[in-house]
């Protein structure tokens, strides 16, 4: 009977020490990125992978560490994955599209945001970066399009003027205050 038991609980133990395990080493590597220390976090949310590739938020964390790196292009290959896992995390598209961005990948940035505005045309963060990407490529009035796109979509949230007014406010910033508090009220209007 002791036998019995005790190998229950062995095979019980391995089962969950791998899982344990994980944990640790995805929290460690949560930690050193939220320190700033990005070769250590890389090296646990790597270790962490080999065990679980699929793990969208540990690749999304992956990828933060590499676009922190400046490893632009290593990011948008690791948010690339992210975004195929799970197509409606915004965070990863919007990961994968800055990376694709600050790599220079301008035409595939630009694709990658047409798809997710088929998907999502209430986003206004993607109007905003397709207007820098349409900036950076000189494409003017297709950068003011998306711009104004992405302001008429901020003009449902009074409440988002409202926050940049006081917080400009509480820096001691009353002229910048000012401009959102004139936001406000005009779309209050």
């Amino acid at each position: 009977m002791k036998k019995y038991i005790f190998l229950l609980l062995s095979v019980t133990f391995m089962s969950c020490e791998p899982n344990h395990k994980n944990r640790i080493l995805l929290q460690s590597a949560i930690d050193e990125y939220s320190s700033g220390n990005y070769e250590n976090a890389e090296k646990y949310v790597i270790e962490y992978l080999e065990d679980d590739p699929s793990d969208i938020y540990a690749l999304l964390l992956k990828g933060k560490i590499l676009f922190f790196k400046k490893e632009f292009e290593n990011a948008s290959a690791t948010f690339e994955k992210a975004a195929s896992l799970k197509q409606e995390n915004i965070d990863a598209q919007l990961w994968y599209l800055r990376s694709l961005i600050f790599s220079g990948n301008y035409e595939k940035a630009d694709a990658v945001t047409d798809n997710v505005l088929k998907e999502n045309s209430e986003d206004w963060r993607f109007y905003f970066w397709k207007a820098q990407i349409k900036k950076i490529t000189g494409e003017l009035e297709d950068y003011f399009s998306c711009m104004n796109t992405a302001e008429l979509l901020l003009q449902d949230s009074a409440m988002l003027y409202q926050e940049f007014a006081d917080i400009w406010e509480e820096l001691g910033l009353a002229e910048r205050s000012s401009v959102y508090k004139k936001k406000v009220e005009a779309v209050k209007k």
